[in-house]
């Protein structure tokens, strides 16, 4: 993924008339896909608010990219108006992955799990400074075989540190927040 910094810096290059500025968010996302030909791909939709998102984006780009994060927002709405974008070009929403990401709680998290879990491939919760509670999350979030969710703490791992050992600091969460949430998958599995 990328944050919302580097398509607001592209539109401060990429012209001076509003038809530029508001190609910037494509030119971004396509210099982007170009430069990072990777599997996993998500697709910022409210850099410059999310009515502009669904103009310019094609359907094209919708094949390149397997996460949506919805940051702004009502969760529910924008997961609804997500579905029928993909329906209405073409594209199955349960081959992608649904990311909302702002001003989450925990029981926000499992509604939104529950009532999007038959329409996308999985439903990403952010956890941390989200707001999420991981261990609710997960034990909430799998499905009967003990997967099918993806975890979003990316605001928790990059900010573990201001100071020069930031790395280290990342590492230690990154590896903190793995082991807590293997405890409690194998926790869960031997409740089944």
């Amino acid at each position: 993924t990328y944050p919302h910094l580097a398509p607001m810096v592209y539109s401060a290059l990429c012209g001076d008339t509003d038809a530029e500025i508001r190609g910037s968010h494509m030119r971004f996302f396509d210099d982007w896909a170009d430069t990072f030909p990777i599997r996993w791909r998500t697709a910022v939709m409210d850099t410059f608010g999310s009515d502009s998102f669904y103009q310019d984006f094609t359907a094209e780009r919708a094949d390149l990219c397997n996460v949506y994060k919805v940051d702004s927002g009502n969760p529910f709405h924008e997961g609804d108006r997500l579905e029928a974008w993909l329906k209405e070009h073409g594209r199955d929403p349960r081959t992608k992955v649904l990311n909302p990401t702002d001003g989450l709680d925990t029981d926000t998290m499992i509604a939104l799990h529950i009532v999007f879990r038959n329409r996308f491939r999985a439903m990403v919760p952010g956890i941390g400074t989200q707001g999420g509670d991981a261990k609710r999350v997960v034990h909430n979030g799998v499905n009967s075989q003990g997967s099918g969710l993806i975890i979003n703490s990316s605001s928790g791992i990059i900010f573990a540190s201001k100071a020069r050992n930031f790395a280290e600091a990342a590492r230690n969460e990154t590896l903190r927040l793995t082991e807590m949430i293997n405890a409690t998958l194998t926790e869960a599995s031997s409740r089944s």
